[in-house]
């Protein structure tokens, strides 16, 4: 809706299952604009480098943000969690090929472990020179701001401030 005709959101999931839904649940509403793929990322960064204004990371994660409502993650295995960081990173590493120069990017958890954020955030900025944060990562937390836990960076793309 916020589009009002102009433009193209483009979501991808790895999981052709999920785009199935994500685009069944699109059609049920009328959305238009949108392209909902199943696609390989690194195929879709040679297809469309440096095209879009912004985008959002919503990264797979442990999700010990949201374990109020799913008791059942507490049971994920010790070696799916201690995989996530690396895939984190290699998902917004590859997610940053796609912004233009002076775009956008979010990347979002819902967890709060240092190890799945703002360790992520580091060592992005770290080996990205040219991206850097436009304000402070926000964590949510249950107790305090009456949601999921929920971590959120937001980084700007600017090729002339990189070092």
């Amino acid at each position: 809706a916020k589009l009002k005709g102009e433009g193209l959101l483009v979501s991808n999931d790895i999981s052709y299952s999920r785009a199935r839904a994500l685009l069944k649940n699109l059609e049920l509403t009328g959305a238009a604009n949108i392209a909902v793929v199943s696609e390989d990322p690194e195929k879709l960064a040679e297809v469309w480098p440096e095209f879009f204004d912004k985008i959002l990371v919503d990264a797979p994660c442990s999700g010990f943000g949201i374990i109020r409502r799913k008791p059942e993650i507490r049971y994920k295995s010790y070696e799916d969690v201690n995989q996530l960081p690396e895939i984190q990173y290699q998902i917004l590493s590859n997610a940053s090929k796609y912004l233009k120069n002076t775009g956008s990017l979010v990347y979002s958890t819902c967890t709060l472990e240092k190890k799945e954020n703002i360790e992520i955030v580091d060592k992005f900025l770290e080996n990205n020179k040219e991206f850097h944060l436009e304000e402070e990562p926000k964590e949510l937390y249950p107790h305090i701001d009456n949601t999921d836990g929920f971590f959120i960076a937001k980084f700007k793309k600017d090729i002339n401030k990189s070092v």
